[in-house]
Order: structure tokens, then C-alpha cells, then sequence
């Protein structure tokens, strides 16, 4: 990859006026999330989840839904408020530097997109890595949802990914694939057909990657 092609860490561009439309993201893809999350949620062992990235906090509600003890957190100060508007005990947290949050170490950490959705940059990558590693106890689990990418880059995406997870010291490194349809075919009346397809034909032909991995 080239330096022109490296995408910047450019967090504060998530800002307020767009807040309605991750809301809108987040009700497109709820049936989507209802039956997909189970799955990936059987990955995180007993204890708290840490979810990074948040954002409207959806999937931390559904976590929480299935019984799981999740603290959201997001860079952006807009959507901790607006987590906190739903009765969610959010809070911001950098994903490259966790630790200034001060919420002591976690069972598991759960994020979505922490590339190339939102940097290419893989020094900063690498530093989240590293951030997620020191936040987790011994045995801690890390989920994380890879943003789709051309298919072409994926493969290539995804090693790079298991290399910087490796060299953090993370263990047991897995990607997994899901997410067979596209969103909008998971809700009702299609829902039912939805998840057969998915337990029948996603872990090979899957358009959506997760990771997941262990601190020893």
C-alpha cells in the first residue's frame, strides 16, 4: 500500500449532525444483528465486555439483552451522550490508549471496524492492538468485526491483521467468516430463511469477517 493510499486516524470526524444517520444504519441492520451476534457472542468468555467504537450503542444493547455485562464506550463525546440518553453507562475511551479511561482491565473486548472502515494506517492499528492487550485480564478474549473491504485487498487485510495480533502477544488468533445476504434480506418475513442460509453457507462464502483472540 502506498502512502497516498493510507487512510488517516481521523476520529473526530464522526460529529454530531451525523447522528441521525447511524441511527438510521443501526435500525437497517437490527434483524441483521439479532441473528448474527449469538454466534460471534459464544466467542467472549465469563465476565465484562468492554465494546469500543460503539457508537448509537446497538449492539451493546443486544449484548445486554442476551445477558452479557457490556460498558460501551466511544471516542466521540456525542454518542457517549447519546448512550447515556438510553440508560447505557457509557463512557469515551480512545482505542489507542484505553488505559486514560481509567476502567481497570476487562474479561473481553468487543469493536467493530478498526480498519480500513475507519484508518489504513497500521502504526495506529498496531497501537490499538497493544492498548486492547494491556486492557485484558490473563485469558481475556478480544471479538472484533473487520470492516468489509474489496474483496481483492480482504485477504491480504485479514493477514496483516493476524500479524499485528500475534506480535501483541495475542494467541488462539481466529477469523471466522459470517453474514451471507445483505442486511436488508434478514428482516421478516425473510428472517427464518435468512438464518438457515447463514448457518448453512456463511462460514465459507461469508461477505463479513470477525476476529477473535486470546491474551495468554
Amino acid at each position: 500500500m502506498s502512502v497516498a493510499e493510507v487512510r488517516a486516524y481521523r476520529p473526530e470526524v464522526y460529529e454530531p449532525h451525523l447522528l441521525q444517520t447511524w441511527l438510521e444504519i443501526a435500525d437497517r441492520q437490527s434483524a441483521k444483528d439479532r441473528i448474527l451476534m449469538p454466534s460471534m457472542a459464544a466467542h467472549f468468555v465469563p465476565g465484562r465486555i468492554l465494546e469500543l467504537g460503539a457508537g448509537v450503542g446497538q449492539l451493546s444493547q443486544l449484548l445486554i439483552e442476551m445477558g452479557k455485562t457490556v460498558v460501551p464506550s466511544d471516542f466521540a463525546a456525542f454518542f457517549v451522550e447519546h448512550m447515556r440518553s438510553r440508560g447505557l453507562q457509557a463512557h469515551q475511551v480512545d482505542a489507542t490508549n484505553i488505559a486514560a479511561a481509567k476502567l481497570g482491565q476487562f474479561e473481553n473486548v468487543f469493536c467493530q471496524s478498526i480498519t480500513p472502515f475507519i484508518t489504513t494506517d497500521y502504526d495506529v492499528v498496531e497501537s490499538a492492538y497493544r492498548s486492547v492487550f494491556e486492557t485484558l485480564r490473563p485469558n481475556g478474549r478480544l471479538v472484533l468485526i473487520h470492516a468489509m473491504e474489496r474483496r481483492s485487498k480482504l485477504p491480504a487485510t485479514i493477514k496483516k491483521h493476524i500479524a499485528l495480533c500475534e506480535a501483541q502477544g495475542f494467541v488462539n488468533v481466529q477469523v471466522t467468516r459470517q453474514q451471507a445476504l445483505p442486511s436488508a434480506l434478514y428482516e421478516r418475513p425473510m428472517g427464518p430463511m435468512a438464518a438457515l442460509i447463514e448457518r448453512l453457507v456463511a462460514p465459507t462464502l461469508g461477505m463479513r469477517f470477525y476476529l477473535t483472540a486470546t491474551r495468554p
